[in-house]
């Protein structure tokens, strides 16, 4: 889409310009499938925004924080013609133990241009089922330390008996 503004002073047109809207919303994409991360694990994504005229500035926000409190992220901005630029901004977060809430992590990605555009993206990251099985959870009861012990001398018994 293109946008015609025609900005004006107090004295004369200052500028007219033509600025050309992305054709549609950011992309996000991760790394991996969003249900299979676990605290301690790096996780990165990608999200970029078509060309156009300004390139939109595209952030990330994590549990509604802004990246630079959560995560490390980096901006590109690529010419792919005389007037029209590629944005994308790439996240990588070390997770942890916080990130999740109710097994959950939101990570949003916001594509504004100053005053004329903005639109957004999010994904619901799940943790890892594994890792939240309470570890209390694994231990074994005493019927099953009784019939494990009781295995093993079975197995050491006929490993004698057999030699």
């Amino acid at each position: 889409m293109t946008l015609e503004a025609t900005i004006k002073s107090n004295q004369s047109v200052l500028v007219h310009a033509i600025t050309d809207l992305p054709e549609s919303g950011p992309v996000m994409v991760l790394e991996r499938t969003a249900d299979a991360y676990s605290p301690g694990e790096t996780l990165r994504a990608n999200c970029s925004s078509p060309p156009s005229k300004p390139a939109p500035i595209l952030f990330f926000i994590i549990n509604g924080n802004p990246c630079g409190n959560e995560g490390l992220c980096e901006r590109r901005v690529v010419p792919v013609s005389d007037t029209l630029t590629w944005s994308a901004t790439f996240l990588t977060l070390q997770l942890k133990p916080s990130h999740f809430i109710k097994g959950n992590l939101n990570i949003l990605c916001k594509a504004v241009i100053n005053g004329i555009y903005e639109d957004q993206t999010s994904i619901d990251v799940k943790e890892s089922p594994v890792y939240q099985v309470k570890i209390g959870s694994l231990r074994p009861s005493s019927s099953t330390t009784l019939h494990s012990s009781w295995l093993c001398a079975l197995a050491l018994f006929f490993s004698t008996v057999m030699r």
